[in-house]
């Protein structure tokens, strides 16, 4: 059973990172889509008046709290090469992009985004 801990009316996954690691493995095993998402506070406060932000951040398939992406990048490469990983982050420098992508993020995209790039992304990473 899904353990969770809500903050501010979002449900956080009470995982520690070798349980988010194998929680990622079984869902790539699966084969199909999954939303995994990190939640630091500005999207928490963000989300109490977005309701889109809300709704996904509700109904993903695994909410961390904010870390390291990064760290995320390499151990899911460490599962499948070919899987397509967008990096989110508020984190949007030149350098941060670079490392992304030679960390195996095949996309890079800063915080705030518009949610018709982060469609238009998912499309080209999907198709």
């Amino acid at each position: 059973m899904r353990q969770t801990v809500g903050i501010l009316g979002t449900p956080i996954d009470a995982l520690d990172t070798n349980a988010v690691l194998e929680r990622m493995a079984q869902f790539i095993q699966e084969g199909k889509f999954h939303q995994i998402a990190t939640a630091n506070t500005d999207f928490l406060i963000n989300a109490l008046d977005d309701p889109e932000l809300r709704y996904i951040l509700r109904n993903a398939d695994l909410v961390m709290p904010d870390g390291d992406g990064l760290s995320v990048v390499r151990n899911l490469r460490e599962f499948d090469n070919d899987l397509p990983i967008i990096l989110m982050t508020a984190q949007g420098s030149v350098e941060t992009a670079f490392e992304s992508i030679s960390e195996g993020a095949s996309d890079f995209i800063a915080k705030p985004f518009e949610i018709a790039v982060v469609a238009a992304l998912l499309k080209r990473h999907l198709d």
